[in-house]
């Protein structure tokens, strides 16, 4: 889970330079947000939990796009903390515990494993298949030209 922002940034945004956990950390805060929506009703200030997690995403996305229509390059990958987030609510949702389990909590369960496999996946057969990234590639595949 806490290497899902560098292997999301590797796919999508491959020439930012990253630097410290800031995916994780948001990883650990959308698994937080899972939890809560996952055990709302028996959750004490559940409220409360999950407004601090959406005010947090919502003032760096803010951030993120401000800075994009202004044209100033921060070199943030942003790319690390969208797929940081995903990973941490995918990944919270099955390793977290729920407290009462409902039939449709089963699926969605069954949902996010697959979806985060797929991704997971992906991101490895990405990174070992594509030609463009690195630069000085060497791959036997991308020097073959297959």
């Amino acid at each position: 889970m806490l290497s899902a922002g560098s292997l999301g940034t590797s796919v999508v945004d491959s020439q930012v330079y990253l630097a410290g956990a800031s995916g994780g950390v948001y990883a650990i805060l959308a698994a937080h947000l899972a939890n809560a929506v996952m055990n709302w009703k028996e959750m004490q200030f559940g409220w409360a939990r999950l407004a601090f997690v959406l005010i947090l995403a919502v003032a760096d996305t803010a951030t993120a796009v401000y800075y994009y229509y202004i044209g100033t390059d921060t070199g943030v990958g942003y790319a690390a903390h969208i797929c940081g987030a995903l990973a941490g609510v995918l990944v919270g949702i099955v390793t977290l515990w729920n407290i009462d389990e409902k039939p449709w909590e089963v699926k969605v369960w069954w949902i996010s494993l697959c979806v985060f496999m797929a991704l997971v996946l992906f991101g490895i057969f990405w990174n070992i298949f594509y030609c463009g990234y690195p630069h000085d590639n060497l791959s036997p595949i991308c020097k073959t030209g297959l």
